[in-house]
This record gives C-alpha cells, sequence and structure tokens, in this order.
C-alpha cells in the first residue's frame, strides 16, 4: 500500500513539475501516458484517470478526516469518532464534495 501510494504521489508531483508550471510545457508526461495507455488498449487509459483521480481523492479525504479545519492551534470541525457534532459532520461532507469533480 505505501509503496503503491508513493508511486502515485510521486507520479502527479512530476508531472506538476513537468507540465504544469511551465508556461509552455515540454512533455505531457501523465498526459502522454494515459494517451499511450489509451491507444493501446481503450479501457487501460479510462481506468488509468480513474485510478489517478480515486488517489487524489482519498487523499484529500483523508486529509479533511486528520486535520478538519484548523485555524492556528484551534481545530474548528473536528472529525473524532464519538464526538463529532453534526454541523462538523455536515461542514466536513460539503468540504469533500467540493473536491469531486462534476
Amino acid at each position: 500500500s505505501g509503496c503503491i501510494s508513493s508511486i502515485f504521489s510521486l507520479g502527479w508531483f512530476f508531472h506538476i513539475i513537468i507540465y504544469t508550471l511551465p508556461t509552455k510545457p515540454s512533455y505531457g508526461y501523465l498526459n502522454s501516458a494515459f494517451l499511450w495507455f489509451d491507444s493501446w488498449f481503450p479501457l487501460l487509459g479510462i481506468i488509468g484517470v480513474a485510478l489517478h483521480m480515486l488517489y487524489l481523492l482519498l487523499c484529500a479525504i483523508k486529509g479533511c478526516f486528520l486535520f478538519g479545519l484548523r485555524f492556528l492551534c484551534l481545530s474548528i470541525y473536528p472529525m473524532e469518532i464519538g464526538h463529532t457534532y453534526m454541523s462538523s459532520f455536515l461542514f466536513n461532507m460539503g468540504l469533500i464534495l467540493l473536491l469531486v469533480p462534476h
């Protein structure tokens, strides 16, 4: 699990550096990889994109549950087992829904 997560994280990190940061990207990196998967077998490209998006969503959800909304040292909307108010739960679910692509 940790090795697979590291591969996904490094892939996204290199994609941001190679493709997103420069004003004129020199190489498509993940875009090129997904197109290559798609040319080999169309379902592989879709599965690759879906797995990468699912990984980003799960990281965001884990961060939301781990940190909640912290302001300096004060946790405003904590998510703790047995101690979560309904308003905290609704706020965090709304925050997670903002991360889901439409």
